[in-house]
């Protein structure tokens, strides 16, 4: 699991119908870059993998997560949790904390590629 440090976390209140809310990670401009490097060079890798395996149609595989759905309550498919991460950081807009789980449920418990986020002191 790769630790990456933010400054200040805000909490939002639920919205609508639903019963969670969400949680939003500020960080430095250098720790999103950092955290945005990794992102990019773990879906690089699990795209590659796919396609060296031959098994593309794993990215579209469902998570085996019942908590994580769309509105819809059609769950996330692999590639959608790791584009989700992606597009965030690639516009610059701070990680939430049902991306950073989404994105852990896609790789085994304490993976490498998982993704710890910690206060900065």
């Amino acid at each position: 699991m790769k630790q990456f440090t933010y400054v200040t976390e805000q909490k939002m209140a639920p919205r609508g119908n639903n019963k969670f809310s969400t949680t939003y990670y500020k960080q430095t401009t250098l720790d999103r870059m950092k955290l945005s490097n990794f992102i990019e060079d773990i879906c690089d890798q699990v795209v590659q993998m796919a396609k060296d395996t031959n098994n593309e149609n794993l990215l579209t595989q469902p998570l085996n997560n019942k908590r994580h759905k769309h509105l819809d309550k059609t769950p996330y498919t692999i590639q959608e949790c790791l584009d989700d991460l992606r597009s965030q950081l690639q516009d610059g807009k701070d990680v939430t904390e049902s991306m950073i789980t989404r994105w852990n449920c896609v790789f085994d418990e304490n993976d490498d590629c998982q993704i710890d986020l910690v206060p900065f002191f």
